[in-house]
């Protein structure tokens, strides 16, 4: 008994360097660092509630879309409302696929209406004045999941399930 409990305090020192959520992609040197002396808490998995599509005068010449949703990212205590309209500005780099920023900028999306997919983007150690800023990121399939109803001139859609909880899946530089 004496020798398990030994053992188990020789781990305590690595218990303490490790991330309190596990993590579904590689650390790049030169995050990681920061991220064992505590200096930077990496985006784990994400929590993305309420989305809602709306197809407005969806039978006219030039039908308007817009889509709302929660997020909510218990490792990084990160919590926020995201929305794309007719009015939203694309926040990416010229040239790349068109992105959307969340009430809090750290978030942005991507929404693919053909495909039906929309893809969470999560700055990692957004507070830290890094040279490259990288990115987790994941992508949730909407399409088999959303149930649509006619709301007079306008198609409204939400998920079923309700909500989406789910690991970033990679991390990489930023684009820009």
């Amino acid at each position: 008994m004496l020798q398990v409990l030994f053992a188990l305090a020789a781990l305590l020192p690595l218990a303490t360097t490790l991330p309190a959520f596990a993590l579904h992609y590689a650390v790049p040197l030169s995050l990681k660092a920061m991220v064992d002396d505590g200096d930077c808490t990496l985006p784990a998995a994400y929590t993305v509630r309420g989305i809602q599509e709306v197809i407005m005068n969806y039978n006219s010449a030039k039908p308007t879309v817009s889509l709302t949703f929660s997020y909510d990212d218990a490792s990084t205590s990160l919590h926020t409302f995201c929305q794309y309209n007719s009015t939203s500005v694309n926040v990416g780099p010229p040239g790349l696929t068109a992105r959307w920023a969340c009430d809090n900028p750290t978030v942005q999306f991507i929404y693919e209406l053909e495909d039906s997919k929309l893809t969470l983007i999560e700055r990692a150690c957004p507070e830290e004045n890094l040279t490259r800023h990288f990115e987790a990121s994941d992508s949730i399939p909407l399409k088999d999941n959303l149930r649509c109803s006619l709301q007079g001139a306008n198609i409204v859609c939400s998920t079923d399930p309700t909500s989406y909880s789910k690991n970033f899946s990679s991390l990489q530089p930023s684009p820009y």
